[in-house]
């Protein structure tokens, strides 16, 4: 018999604080850009460089998880039912980010507002798939299997689960509120649950997108395979 999830998963290597710089490509994926199908100008560089800088400045990263042990406890379904135990959290990048685009945009900044905003879109997708990729780590060392990393709102879990996966994580929230009708701020925030167990199919970070059926996500790497 291996070891036992809840006893000896280490869950403070998860925690960081230091958010991975996100690559432009995905910004300019989140602003409608195809890669190698549009030229950028010289004054949409310009924009993207300074929203780049601001950006960074910004930043204010956080992370908490908890290990939750009654995976059926967080309405989800099925979704769980071969997970020995279900790790929950929730990250963000702060609120900063998102006052400095809405500011920009209330004085006329729309192009920079909105650059910044992708910015902090980016980076917290960033955050978590860091997370994620440790999480797989640390599974693989106590000789678990770490599945695909959903969000309540997709896959067939109803976005009000989030109230259940907050109540699983307690009081540590990494900051982020948690409003009545399941909103989460600051807005740059991502909450999560990865299945661990011994009879999970191991899952890439970043292959979420085969399984989800929300036809027009703007985070949509790849298409949904059916048949899966």
């Amino acid at each position: 018999m291996g070891a036992s999830p809840d006893s000896n998963f280490s869950l403070e290597p998860l925690r960081l604080s230091e958010i991975p710089a996100p690559a432009e490509r995905e910004v300019l994926r989140l602003l409608g850009y195809r890669e190698g199908t549009m030229r950028l100008e010289a004054p949409m560089r310009s924009v993207l460089d300074d929203a780049r800088a601001r950006a960074l400045s910004l930043l204010r990263g956080a992370v908490d998880l908890a290990i939750c042990s009654n995976p059926a406890s967080l309405g989800a379904g099925e979704l769980f039912a071969r997970a020995e135990v279900v790790l929950v959290g929730v990250a963000t990048i702060g609120a900063a980010l998102e006052e400095e685009a809405e500011r920009l945009v209330a004085n006329g900044a729309w192009t920079l507002g909105l650059v910044l905003d992708a910015y902090g879109s980016a980076a917290a997708e960033r955050l978590v798939i860091e997370v994620n990729a440790r999480i797989c780590k640390e599974a693989e060392r106590l000789g678990l299997r770490a599945g695909r990393r959903i969000s309540p709102g997709y896959a067939g879990w109803p976005l009000l689960a989030q109230h259940a996966l907050f109540a699983a994580l307690g009081p540590a929230t990494a900051g982020v509120q948690l409003l009545e009708s399941a909103i989460m701020t600051p807005r740059k925030s991502v909450s999560f649950a990865v299945p661990l167990g011994r009879d999970l199919d191991s899952e890439s970070p970043e292959l979420g997108c085969r399984f989800c059926d929300m036809p027009n996500c703007e985070y949509r790497r790849r298409p949904r395979e059916e048949n899966l």
